[in-house]
């Protein structure tokens, strides 16, 4: 399951912690970017966290976009995200 997280959060340490979780899931690709491959089994697990953890409650802005095989096909990279390695993403 690919997905991206995009996120604004303007408090330091809660930026961090973020950001924390998400590089144990995923691949950051812009500063308040990540992308993810992963099992539904995984997905899941990064979903509880992020709830457990209080960043889906709607204090701060996060979003996640699903991505198709097929849209996925049609991403475009220009600049130093088009040096990219897909072994680089997480896979389970």
């Amino acid at each position: 399951m690919r997905h991206l997280i995009c996120y604004d959060i303007e408090e330091d340490k809660v930026r961090a912690r973020l950001v924390k979780l998400l590089e144990a899931y995923g691949v950051r690709i812009q500063y308040s970017v990540f992308e993810f491959n992963l099992s539904k089994a995984r997905w899941t697990d990064l979903k509880l966290n992020l709830k457990e953890k209080g960043f889906l409650d709607g204090s701060i802005s996060i979003v996640i976009y699903p991505l198709s095989a097929e849209a996925y096909e049609l991403v475009e990279r220009y600049g130093a995200a088009s040096i990219w390695d897909e072994g680089d993403m997480v896979f389970d």
